[in-house]
């Protein structure tokens, strides 16, 4: 169980510190919720019922530094399989990028780019909804790294790009 002070991953909902346990009264049944509080400066506040296994299993505790280089390092070469159906490979990469596997979104974003690369090399662009897809897991992977790190996530994209190579 998670505790009041806790920072955690929420999901794509992004980096959150567990501020507070509260009972609610949300549509006519009172309820224990966990209070998330956004970490990105957002003013915003995620009310997660304790007891909705759904909802707390997106939420995790967020590496140490330690296993944040390991997860690095395990993934240099990493890539996750080009699909050529647009709608499969969209399908395969939103669930990637809902996932709670940290090396499958770095292995996705490395994907992404080397795609990139190679179609704007030959004039072509990517398709949008794969340039979505990387910028959302590019934003999950440096808000994480960024709370680790205790840099600013814009900080944090440069980083990414020095560990990726």
């Amino acid at each position: 169980m998670f505790k009041v002070g806790d920072v955690i991953k929420y999901g794509i909902n992004g980096i959150c510190r567990i501020s507070g346990i509260t009972v609610r009264d949300f549509f006519g049944e009172k309820m224990e919720y966990y209070v998330l509080t956004p970490l990105d400066g957002r003013d915003m506040t995620f009310f997660v019922p304790i007891k909705n296994e759904a909802l707390t299993s997106k939420m995790q505790y967020v590496l140490s530094k330690d296993e944040l280089y390991l997860i690095v390092d395990e993934t240099k070469g990493m890539k996750t399989e080009w699909i050529d159906s647009d709608k499969q490979r969209s399908d395969v990469f939103g669930k990637i990028l809902v996932s709670k596997d940290r090396r499958d979104l770095i292995s996705l974003v490395r994907t992404i780019r080397d795609k990139k690369t190679e179609l704007e090399a030959s004039g072509k662009k990517l398709h949008a909804a794969d340039e979505r897809i990387m910028n959302n897991a590019e934003r999950i992977i440096a808000d994480e790294f960024a709370a680790v790190l205790g840099i600013k996530p814009k900080n944090a994209v440069g980083v990414i790009e020095a560990l990726l190579g």
